[in-house]
C-alpha cells in the first residue's frame, strides 16, 4: 500500500508565490505606465500640431497630466473671454466649429496601441 504523504498547502507555505506574482504585476504595471506615457506624449504632439491657429493660444495650451499610475490625461486649458473651453467650441460649435480632436484620436488609435504594445513586448524578453 502506498504511503500517505503529509502536504501542507496553507497560505504560509505558498507565500513565495504571492511575492513572485506581486513582483510580476509591478513590473508589468511599470512597463505599461511607461508605454502610456510615451503614447500620451505622442498624441499630445499630434493634437498640438493639428490645432487650428488663430492667435496660437489654443495650440500652445495642451497639457499632459501623468501623475497617476497607468492613467494619463491630455487637456487643453485655453478659454475664450466668457470662460468656455476653446476646444469645445472648435469641436462642437455649429457656427465656429473646426472639429479635429476626435478625428486625430481616431486616426492615431493604431499608432497609440502600437506604442504601448511595443513597450510591453520589449520588456517581455
Amino acid at each position: 500500500m502506498a504511503r500517505k504523504t503529509n502536504t501542507d498547502f496553507s497560505t504560509t507555505s505558498w507565500a513565495f508565490l504571492g511575492k513572485f506574482i506581486q513582483d510580476v504585476q509591478k513590473e508589468v504595471g511599470d512597463t505599461l505606465n511607461e508605454g502610456l506615457e510615451e503614447a500620451t506624449e505622442y498624441l499630445a504632439d499630434k493634437l498640438q500640431a493639428e490645432t487650428p491657429v488663430n492667435t496660437g493660444v489654443t495650440k500652445d495650451s495642451w497639457i499632459k497630466q501623468m501623475k497617476y499610475r497607468n492613467v494619463k490625461y491630455i487637456n487643453n486649458t485655453a478659454t475664450n473671454k466668457q470662460g468656455y473651453p476653446i476646444i469645445n467650441i472648435l469641436e462642437y460649435s455649429k457656427t465656429k466649429g473646426k472639429p479635429f480632436v476626435r478625428k486625430v484620436v481616431e486616426r492615431e488609435k493604431k499608432n497609440i496601441e502600437r506604442i504601448i504594445i511595443s513597450k510591453m513586448e520589449k520588456n517581455d524578453g
